[in-house]
């Protein structure tokens, strides 16, 4: 291997090391684990070459061996050492998917949010993103006032719906005391905001003290949206929950 494609690697390695993948592009991640299947060879013919066989990254490690080894350049060891990380990243996936908190309905959002009150300030407001089978994607902090319905909270909340690609959320507030004039009323249009980017709103949940409000529940408001976790969301046994 030459100086420069030595040069080259560490370069790629470096970058990696300070700015993540994110802007990374998929023939380059795709270097970066050939870089250590294949240690002394250049490999940025195979990695562009994976690519344009199997399309992403992840196109490239869901590959089966005989699939990978049928690419000019890739070995059958290399082939094997692709596939296994291919399980690797699956299986951790499934691992992490199964850890992962579950709203299943109104129950478990309140227990979720009781288990918060505990851990944060008062008083704030959080966000939390789900898949529209109610798997976390993200759980954020928008404000650490009451009010969520600020524009400028709206957009954190709206930028962090697009980059957890959430499919429902739920706002939590956390407050000592709190006025629920017009709550529905916001609610509704912040819903009907969020239906334009195909993304549900569950319900806003209201801890005040010891006691948790759904304004779903108490005060009418009518999400949009016909997921299976939107339209079972006050199916689910409520007995623990508390106004």
């Amino acid at each position: 291997m030459t100086e420069v494609h030595k040069g080259h690697r560490k370069r790629l390695r470096e970058r990696a090391t300070a700015e993540g993948l994110d802007s990374f592009n998929p023939h380059q991640i795709m270097e970066l684990l050939l870089f250590e299947a294949l240690p002394r060879q250049d490999v940025s013919e195979r990695a562009h070459a994976l690519i344009e066989r199997f399309g992403t990254v992840q196109g490239v490690l869901s590959a089966s061996v005989e699939e990978l080894a049928s690419v000019p350049g890739i070995g059958k060891r290399t082939a094997e050492w692709l596939a296994s990380i291919g399980e690797l990243t699956e299986a951790y996936s499934r691992i992490e998917m199964e850890d992962r908190l579950t709203v299943k309905g109104l129950r478990s959002a309140i227990r979720f949010a009781m288990s918060e009150a505990e851990k944060v300030s008062f008083p704030s407001v959080w966000q939390l993103t789900t898949t529209r089978t109610g798997v976390a994607a993200s759980f954020k902090r928008l404000s650490d006032s009451a009010e969520w319905y600020r524009p400028e909270v709206l957009k954190v909340a709206m930028s962090d719906i697009l980059a957890s690609h959430g499919g429902c959320v739920l706002i939590i507030v956390f407050d000592r005391q709190m006025d629920t004039e017009h709550l529905t009323e916001q609610a509704q249009a912040y819903a009907s905001t969020l239906s334009l980017m195909n993304v549900e709103l569950l319900d806003i949940l209201i801890t005040v003290g010891n006691g948790i409000t759904s304004i779903r529940r108490t005060e009418g408001f009518e999400p949009r949206g016909n997921s299976r976790l939107t339209e079972g969301y006050l199916r689910e046994p409520d007995d623990e929950a508390q106004n």
